[in-house]
């Protein structure tokens, strides 16, 4: 009888931590309860979800930590209404590291994923990391999702995978310039389903007088660990590049 009632009452305990997990996940919602998704980012917890109304939203500085277990999406569940912009880059003030970072060790090992965002005009051309081409996203670890989302118009590698896995289904990689210019991964598996890479390139044009990029090469995904699952992603008008994949 004793047993039984410890049974039960263990149960009634674990019932209300699992309840009080469930209460704890919340939605943030950018701009009418959050001013901006940098401050939203800064707020949310493994569990919450991060809700960005339509429109061109602008995101300053660099470093933002991703929490392990968010979700980042539009409003609309639709493609193409959320727009994520860098704050224009000023000397003295240019952007020093990449904008994004997922560490999974400060928090549970669950997967960030981001729906329906399209990430533009992404740029760090000036300052002391304009030739090594920070990336938006640094990866350390753990697992990011990524689904309906858009890479346009940005200048430096626009993924950097130092570990963990990424899974990117209709995604679009447009009119990107680095060396490489999508991504760079060094993880454990990469998936690629029904993603599209269109006008990408390594240009060597000069940012400060005098001083040239000194890479004749270019690719648009370079695989240096892991495992690459590629279905159905297309690979046009892209150039001038050496590689569309580089491995090694």
């Amino acid at each position: 009888m004793r047993k039984s009632k410890l049974c039960m009452l263990t149960l009634g305990l674990l019932a209300c931590v699992l309840m009080a997990t469930a209460v704890q996940a919340r939605t943030w919602y950018v701009p009418s309860q959050v001013e901006s998704v940098g401050k939203a980012l800064a707020m949310a917890s493994s569990g919450d979800v991060i809700e960005i109304a339509v429109g061109v939203h602008k995101i300053d500085g660099y470093g933002h930590k991703l929490t392990p277990g968010i979700t980042i999406r539009s409003d609309t569940g639709m493609p193409g209404g959320v727009v994520l912009q860098e704050s224009s880059s000023q000397i003295g003030r240019w952007r020093d590291g990449p904008v994004f970072m997922l560490d999974p060790t400060l928090s549970p090992t669950n997967a960030v994923v981001i729906e329906n965002i399209t990430f533009k005009n992404f740029t760090d051309t000036f300052g002391p990391n304009a030739y090594g081409a920070e990336p938006i996203f640094n990866i350390l670890g753990g697992q990011l999702t990524m689904t309906n989302c858009q890479f346009d118009t940005y200048y430096g590698t626009a993924l950097k995978f130092d570990g963990g896995s990424g899974d990117f289904t209709n995604c679009s990689f447009l009119r990107g310039n680095a060396n490489p210019v999508a991504l760079l991964f060094a993880g454990d598996k990469l998936t690629l389903t029904d993603c599209n890479f269109t006008e990408n390139s390594y240009k060597h044009s000069e940012v400060w007088p005098g001083l040239k990029a000194t890479r004749k090469t270019g690719s648009i995904i370079k695989l240096v660990s892991g495992e690459l699952l590629c279905d159905c992603s297309n690979f046009v008008e892209n150039g001038p590049l050496t590689y569309l994949l580089d491995v090694g």
